[in-house]
């Protein structure tokens, strides 16, 4: 595989399901077999416009935290986004324009140097974040995605990453709440079937897990250097 096309690779799905985990296994492949590969965490943090972030926060927001029962946390957030209406659909233009630059800044620097590029999360994790808290429904945020797409590097293959929500809680300490990962899955396994996402159920063994997601990426590649 050391003279294929360089891909771009995303892995997406609720906290605890083993994005990381699988993502950094596709890298060593990867470099396994020749290839340059670069594995990027694209989740959402602070970059540009990280003062304007902060002030909405403490504001708009009012410091409102998730580790708390989810559903009262949204009912109170979106309270204050109604009281907000007009400056908090700025606020969220600006965290998507801040996640653009991000990942624009993080992808092309490597993509243009031949790169093959796993990323841990993308622009469809950050779209389900927000559009919980803005009320949006699943067919909501398919077109927002839809459009946003335009802006982004397209991935070559996005793999949803699907586990039991308490099993991803007993994975991973730092999940706010239970109830924010059964709001969040039906969400990922609806984008799933909706752009046609290969959906690797990561509550198997890791042996088993590393080799389905390895041999969705490898036939993959082998596709696409047929074309």
């Amino acid at each position: 595989m050391a003279k294929c096309k360089p891909v771009l690779v995303s892995l997406i799905g609720i906290d605890g399901s083993g994005k990381t985990t699988h993502a950094k296994t596709i890298i060593q492949h990867l470099r396994d077999r020749g290839m340059p590969a670069k594995y990027i965490w694209l989740g959402p943090r602070p970059f540009f416009l990280a003062p304007l972030r902060l002030v909405a926060h403490r504001t708009i927001l009012k410091n409102e935290s998730i580790r708390c029962d989810y559903a009262s946390y949204l009912e109170r957030r979106q309270k204050q986004i109604s009281k907000w209406l007009f400056l908090s659909k700025v606020y969220y233009g600006v965290v998507l324009l801040d996640y653009l630059i991000l990942v624009n800044w993080s992808l092309w620097s490597f993509m243009i140097r031949g790169f093959s590029i796993v990323c841990d999360r993308y622009i469809y994790d950050i779209v389900i974040n927000l559009g919980d808290i803005l009320n949006y429904s699943k067919q909501d945020e398919a077109k927002l995605i839809r459009r946003l797409s335009a802006f982004f590097p397209q991935p070559d293959l996005v793999i949803v990453c699907d586990v039991d929500e308490e099993v991803a809680l007993q994975r991973k300490s730092d999940t706010p709440h239970i109830s924010y990962l059964n709001t969040c899955r039906p969400k990922y396994r609806y984008l799933a079937k909706c752009f046609n996402f290969p959906v690797v159920d990561t509550s198997l063994s890791l042996e088993t897990i590393t080799a389905q997601v390895w041999q969705i990426v490898a036939e993959h590649i082998k596709a696409r250097n047929e074309d």
